[in-house]
Order: structure tokens, then C-alpha cells, then sequence
């Protein structure tokens, strides 16, 4: 596999609240049995509340996936689900943490077959002969409206509220996981890619295939994120795209974890 990232403050925030990370194992015996992984987490909260919870999505899961048993599916759910727990323990002990919480996608490779799982609208795509699939649905208010039938899609993509999550990391003590509910068999020159919303909120599916597609995955990566700093750059950006190769890549570095959306409380 080759990948790369890049994640960037934008030009309208004053830090960044987005973490991404990507591991390849080095015992090719773990390579073997659980595979690489690449998590994007976009967190909430404000001053250093929404950073920590990213940074924390990012390194629970990742420990917690290496170190549990079973299939993929189970391990990588029970992963996030820890994660939760730990943000929301977190943010009970500090005030100033108190209500932080992180989007969160992420995805497993094993030999040729993918698997992955998220919570919130931080989005997984897959790049595949010329065409891009969303295999990630959004956790929001107003994409809950639309699949009830109660608003139009075309409304949905400048609706004020559209960043209103329904769902998100830390918040609660429990959260419902979205995941892939068989394995992705994974073809050669496949790509996939992650990104937080401040990229797919100012770059549509159909500019992610056409600014992405002709170049390698580093250089791929850094034009979607100057793009969405061309159109404004009102949040944060992040991208993590991994393709299927056959030379190995480097393992990926955790980046410094935004200010953020709110959350929806019920």
C-alpha cells in the first residue's frame, strides 16, 4: 500500500482540531492477522477541547484495534466504542473539556479486503476505475431530513444547519457506530480516501474525483486541501488517501489534531 496526508488549519480557524493517523505493523505477523489502519478525526469543543478528543479518538482506537481479537468487523467497533468511553471520561474530569467530542473514520486493510467504520460526517470514498463511491453516510441532522423525505438534497447542501451532528465521539456514554457490515474486496489501483468536513463541505464528490484522480496520492493530497483553502478554507482540512500498490509505504506520523460544529442535543 502507498498513502498520504495532509492536514491543514484552513483560513478562518485559529488552531487545528483535526487528528489524522495511519500504521502499517512491523511484526508481519500483526500485518498479518489485523492489518494497517488509517483513522481521520475531526474534533469539537473549542480552545483545546476538540484537539484533545481527536488526538485521543486517534490513539484509543488504533491501541485498542492492535491489541483486541476476533474479526475485524467486531474488533474495529469495539476500537471506537472505547474511544468514546475514554473522551467521555476525559471530559468529565476537566470543566473546560466538558462536552468535547470528535468525529471519527476509519479504516482497515488486511490482505485485499477493507473494512471500516465512523461516526459523524467525516467521510470515507473509494476511487475506483475512473468513478468515486461514498461508502460512508453523514451523521447529521439535515442528511437525517433528507432520508426521511422532509428536505431536498439540493437544499441540504447550503442549509445552515448542515454541520449539526446527530452523532459524535465523547459526548455521550454510549454512541451508535456505523460501519461496513461485510469486507470490501480491495482491486488493484483501488484508492480511498479520508477527509473531515472541511473539505467535502467546499469540494463536492465529483471535484475530490477530478482534482485527485491524475496525480499520485502526496501530491493528490495537496491539492485537495489547497482547493478547499481556495474557496474559502472555513474549517479546518484533512485528507488521508491510501491505494493499493504493490511496494509498501512508510508508516504515517499522527498530526497535530479545529474549532468547531456543534453538536445537536436531544
Amino acid at each position: 500500500m502507498r498513502f498520504a496526508s495532509q492536514t491543514d488549519i484552513g483560513k478562518a480557524r485559529d488552531h487545528n482540531e483535526d487528528a489524522v493517523l495511519f500504521e502499517i505493523p512491523a511484526s508481519p505477523r500483526v500485518l498479518t492477522r489485523r492489518g494497517a489502519i488509517a483513522i481521520l478525526a475531526d474534533g469539537m469543543g473549542g480552545h483545546a477541547a476538540g484537539e484533545i478528543a481527536s488526538q485521543l479518538a486517534c490513539s484509543t482506537i488504533r491501541t485498542r484495534y492492535y491489541a483486541g481479537r476476533g474479526c475485524i468487523e467486531d474488533g474495529l467497533r469495539s476500537a471506537i466504542e472505547d474511544a468514546n468511553g475514554v473522551i467521555f471520561q476525559a471530559a468529565q474530569k476537566n470543566a473546560v473539556q466538558r462536552g468535547m467530542g470528535t468525529t471519527c473514520v476509519a479504516l482497515v486493510i488486511v490482505g485485499a479486503s477493507a473494512h471500516y467504520a465512523w461516526v459523524g460526517d467525516s467521510r470515507l470514498y473509494l476511487i475506483r476505475n475512473g468513478s468515486i463511491y461514498r461508502l460512508s453516510e453523514d451523521h447529521t441532522i439535515i442528511n437525517q431530513l433528507v432520508k426521511d423525505g422532509l428536505l431536498d438534497s439540493s437544499e441540504a447542501a447550503s442549509h445552515p444547519d448542515r454541520n449539526v451532528l446527530s452523532r459524535a465521539l465523547g459526548t455521550h456514554q454510549t454512541v451508535e457506530i456505523s460501519s461496513s457490515t461485510q469486507s470490501l474486496e480491495v482491486r488493484p489501483g483501488d484508492r480511498f480516501l479520508l477527509c473531515s468536513d472541511g473539505l467535502h463541505d467546499l469540494v463536492p464528490d465529483e471535484d475530490l474525483l477530478r482534482t485527485s484522480q491524475p496525480l499520485d496520492g502526496k501530491r493528490a493530497a495537496q491539492s485537495l486541501v489547497a482547493l478547499a483553502n481556495d474557496r474559502g478554507g472555513l474549517d479546518n482540512i484533512s485528507v488521508i488517501i491510501v491505494e493499493a500498490a504493490e511496494r509498501h509505504a512508510v508508516p504515517l506520523e499522527p498530526a497535530n489534531p479545529r474549532e468547531t460544529r456543534e453538536l445537536h442535543r436531544t
